[in-house]
């Protein structure tokens, strides 16, 4: 059986937003739905910008008020994988 995650580092990041928006997403699951996606695209913009990669980016809406992220340090580019072991994704943000 193959595993379900390629085999590589991870990292996890947390996006958090301020209490005062919590119902503004409660209120609005169209909103809630697209944090997500929203947050990969900037982890991946990000990373593209700094390191002309991409990272491979799992995001999930935990509660209204956090999106959790798993980060791949593989990067690629095409066809060409690149190992990013010091990637340092504080400097992404």
């Amino acid at each position: 059986m193959r595993p379900a995650l390629p085999d590589a580092l991870y990292k996890g990041i947390t996006f958090t937003m301020p209490n005062v928006l919590w119902t503004v997403f409660r209120d609005n699951p169209r909103l809630a739905k697209a944090l997500p996606v929203l947050a990969a695209k900037v982890i991946q913009a990000r990373a593209s910008a700094k390191y002309g990669l991409r990272v491979g980016v799992i995001a999930i809406l935990h509660t209204f008020n956090r999106v959790q992220l798993t980060c791949t340090h593989n990067g690629y580019r095409g066809r060409a994988v690149r190992v990013l072991r010091h990637l340092d994704f504080s400097r992404l943000l």
